[in-house]
């Protein structure tokens, strides 16, 4: 990553845990939520995969995660 200078934040940093982020093991795109928030889609490949038991929540009324505002990857750069 490129340095950063003085008017500028450092990047946020999300840390997983032992899961680590939730990427596609083909193409390493970002997913979205589908099936009220049970399984992934990436948005490169198109390839839909399930959502590991410790990552799903179930998804409000506007298609966003319940939880969204508790898990900063969801929120950061919104």
């Amino acid at each position: 990553m490129a340095r950063t200078v003085e008017s500028e934040y450092d990047p946020p940093i999300v840390n997983f845990g032992e899961m680590g982020p939730i990427r596609c093991s083909r193409c390493k795109a970002n997913m979205q939520f589908v099936d009220a928030g049970r399984r992934f889609q990436y948005l490169m490949c198109k390839v839909t995969t399930d959502a590991p038991i410790e990552y799903f929540q179930h998804l409000g009324h506007t298609g966003q995660r319940v939880n969204k505002y508790e898990r900063a990857e969801l929120v950061l750069g919104t």
